[in-house]
């Protein structure tokens, strides 16, 4: 996932909500989204750490995330696929819309 957006809502309201998520299915012992600095940053720590790096920008009432760098684990990388779908699962029920063109 190259872009999101996230309408009327701030990267710190949508971080909550997106830990909240990752609480309710139990992922929370393996997969964190965290805010640090201008920077949402995903991480999934199972046999390996892979990390993603979105810069947020401000845009309309809420903000992009815009991708700026990833590193995959070596295990993770036929799995892939699987944690895009999952984290676009995850942005979507937090409120965000994918910008797939992007």
């Amino acid at each position: 996932m190259r872009a999101f957006v996230v309408p009327g809502m701030s990267p710190v309201t949508f971080v909550d909500g997106v830990t909240q998520a990752i609480a309710a299915h139990e992922l929370s012992s393996y997969v964190s989204v965290t805010l640090e600095d201008d920077q949402l940053v995903a991480r999934i720590s199972r046999l390996g750490t892979t990390v993603l790096r979105y810069r947020v920008v401000v845009h309309n009432d809420g903000f992009r995330a815009e991708l700026t760098g990833h590193r995959v684990a070596p295990f993770h990388t036929p799995f892939r696929e699987g944690f895009e779908r999952v984290l676009e699962q995850v942005v979507e029920k937090a409120g965000g819309s994918l910008e797939k063109h992007a």
